[in-house]
């Protein structure tokens, strides 16, 4: 009888915990035998759950992740969700509450699935350090070193991180360089060798403490980065060749607050205030040969620069109300103030090309005002519904001068009916407005030996489409789960590629080329192992289909968005071995194929799959060792340019270029030790 008490009570411990409509909890012991090492670990093993980072967007709401931390979102936007959580050790989480369609008093961020990392507050603090090496076949090593730390005193809370590292660009390596002319023959026959690294230097710092009946949250952040790559090209047949040189460096400070406070059991205000300055260099250098330009007609030389600065200021405010259980009430403001000057040259060889909107000062002012409800209609039904307001104004100086206001509306409601045994149904529909991206403000190196270089648009306006999405989920086997999302889009302004010509020449640049339709269906799997002979083992993989169409601006010919894969897939597989203190598994990108249309050429892409196969170890408490053997399977890039003489589709066939790569595979082993 009492062996039967404890077994119960150890199911208890480890199995999931409805607490209330639409939030299940997840307590550590759930996570155990799968031997996580931190919460990130955690967090991805949750069923049915597909981690997301979040957006690097400007403003703080569309930037958000779909992981909070004791309820609450970091004050930061330069120190990534991700390596948040990678802090903090798996010992320090209590439980994971995952809320799925939405739950009174929860802020959904416009997630329809939003975790909740809950950690102990019986820990006064700890220290972390990880170091790792990474060896190409080649010879060639990297690594990173890093040392975070969190120390409460009372109910203040210090935390602090460093670290510097060095990666090796995983998606260069060694292959094939062809080119035919528009008869098929053979122009180039060669071969390109690649290499990049990307030294980084961070340190992310946060103090918490109690300050006038709120709690208040401080974040600050420095990150160094930088990137140094080359491109080297050489003939088979004799001597001649091309190379590229890279050279990219970039400064990014950011200040983050956080301040929140209660006024009574039913009212509390969150407010949230962030500043973020950053510069960015580039500096991109071709050198052909002469034997290479007499077969092609190459350039010698080119240069282009990019000297960049901007920075965004913050400040957002939300009034919570729970005048109920089963109603939460949520309104608030948001206001941003960005600015961007940017200033670029292109040479080539030896003269200096014009360049549209090559020096511009962009700025945009930007507020939002949001109202949503949460409300448990029913025991199985909850509707979540809301709308938000956003104005701004953009304007441009220096090559480009225009000014323009923005007004969009954005409607949202979703509605989540939750069956007895944990299985929903979800239904969304809203109106999106796309977040504009300053760096299509302005141009962008493309393939320096032909002269391209992509050209910049200040004038842009952001893309607005309605949303129908409608998903499935079903729940097994304690762990599985298996969910099925379809969603369709109607858009408007829809942002490609499109010609721009000038007294230069003609150029490429960024533009709205009008209405676009889209679908998608995706489905998730999450699926325990053991009745198939693997104990404690834990599938999870996606896959998504989608078809998108519009207009072609230069050939007035529907075709697929650029950029935009059909299909998307991933794979991921971990089985833990508690008596050899071990685990290990094994990662799958899947590989994917994307277009991208040019007023003069179409740019072909095949990446293969990318795959890591991992061991971890861990011999005592606070201590793991993990080997990770990267790209395992050899991945392959296919880049095919088609390049025309003049406007794609009305102009003949200039050259096609082939360039087949084969990524380097690597050896990674890291050490992490957790003192507590």
């Amino acid at each position: 009888m009492g062996l039967a008490i404890l077994l119960a009570a150890a199911v208890v411990a480890v199995a999931p915990v409805e607490q209330g409509q639409g939030i299940t909890g997840y307590p550590a012991g759930y996570f155990a035998s799968l031997q996580p090492t931190t919460a990130l670990d955690m967090v991805s093993r949750l069923p049915g759950f597909t981690f997301d980072s979040g957006a690097n967007v400007r403003g703080f709401g569309g930037a958000a992740g779909n992981v909070v931390i004791d309820g609450e979102r970091p004050a930061t936007k330069s120190d990534t969700l991700d390596d948040i959580l990678k802090r903090i050790p798996a010992d320090a989480v209590l439980r994971i509450d995952l809320i799925r369609g939405g739950a009174p008093g929860v802020d959904m961020q416009g997630k329809t699935i939003l975790a909740n990392v809950i950690r102990r507050k019986d820990r006064n603090g700890q220290l972390k350090i990880a170091a790792s090496a990474t060896r190409q076949y080649e010879g060639e090593r990297s690594g990173f070193f890093s040392l975070d730390g969190e120390r409460r005193f009372g109910q203040t809370t210090v935390e602090g991180s460093l670290a510097a590292l060095r990666f090796i660009d995983s998606g260069f390596g060694g292959g094939t360089w062809r080119r035919r002319d528009g008869s098929g023959a053979l122009i180039i026959d060669g071969r390109e060798h690649d290499q990049g690294y990307e030294p980084m230097y961070t340190t992310n710092d946060a103090i918490e403490t109690p300050v006038l009946g709120g709690k208040l949250k401080l974040n600050v952040s420095l990150i160094r980065d930088g990137y140094s790559g080359t491109q080297n090209d050489r003939l088979l047949s004799g001597p001649g060749g091309e190379a590229t040189a890279f050279a990219q460096k970039s400064l990014k400070g950011e200040t983050g607050l956080r301040y929140e406070r209660a006024f009574g059991p039913k009212w509390s205000v969150e407010t949230y205030l962030l500043q973020q300055l950053s510069h960015y260099d580039e500096d991109d250098a071709f050198t052909g040969s002469p034997q290479v330009s007499a077969l092609t007609g190459d350039d010698l030389s080119n240069d282009f620069q990019i000297h960049r600065r901007n920075a965004e200021s913050i400040a957002r405010v939300t009034i919570k109300n729970q005048p109920s259980s089963k109603l939460s009430l949520r309104v608030g403001g948001e206001f941003a103030y960005n600015w961007l000057r940017v200033r670029q040259s292109f040479v080539e060889n030896g003269a200096l090309v014009p360049l549209p909107a090559a020096r511009v000062r962009v700025a945009e002012t930007r507020g939002e005002g949001f109202a949503d409800a949460t409300w448990n209609a029913t025991p199985r039904l909850t509707a979540e519904a809301g709308v938000r307001v956003e104005e701004s104004r953009i304007t441009s100086s220096g090559d480009v001068v225009s000014e323009r206001s923005l007004f969009y509306p954005k409607p949202r409601l979703q509605l989540t009916w939750a069956f007895q045994n944990g299985d929903q149904i979800r239904f969304r529909a809203e109106r999106e407005v796309s977040q504009l991206n300053f760096d299509d403000f302005t141009a962008q190196a493309a393939n320096l030996n032909t002269g391209t270089v992509h050209t910049g648009n200040p004038t842009l306006n952001p893309y607005r489409q309605w949303v129908l999405e409608a998903a499935l989920e079903h729940k097994f086997w304690g762990k599985g789960d298996l969910s099925l999302t379809a969603s369709r889009f109607w858009r408007q302004d829809a942002t490609d590629r499109a010609p721009v010509f000038t007294p230069s020449g003609v150029f490429d640049e960024p533009s709205n080329i009008g209405s676009a339709t889209g679908e998608e269906i995706k489905a998730e799997l999450t699926l325990p192992t053991d009745r198939f002979a693997l104990k404690n083992g834990l599938f999870s993989g996606s896959v998504t289909a989608r078809h998108t169409r519009v207009t072609d601006p230069t050939t007035g010919v529907g075709r697929p968005l650029s950029d935009d894969p059909d299909l998307v897939w991933e794979g991921h597989f971990n089985q833990p071995f508690p008596t050899l203190r071990s685990d290990w598994g094994v990662d799958i990108q899947g590989g994917q194929t994307r277009d991208f249309y040019r007023f003069n050429e179409l740019d072909h892409q095949a990446v293969q799959a990318y795959s890591v196969l991992f061991w971890n170890y861990k011999p005592s408490k606070g201590l793991t060792v993990t080997v990770q053997w990267l790209n395992f399977l050899g991945q392959h890039v296919v880049n095919d340019r088609l390049v025309y003489t003049n406007l794609r589709g009305s102009s003949p066939i200039a050259f096609d270029e082939i360039r087949d790569t084969l990524s380097p595979r690597l050896i990674k082993i890291r050490v992490v030790k957790i003192f507590s």
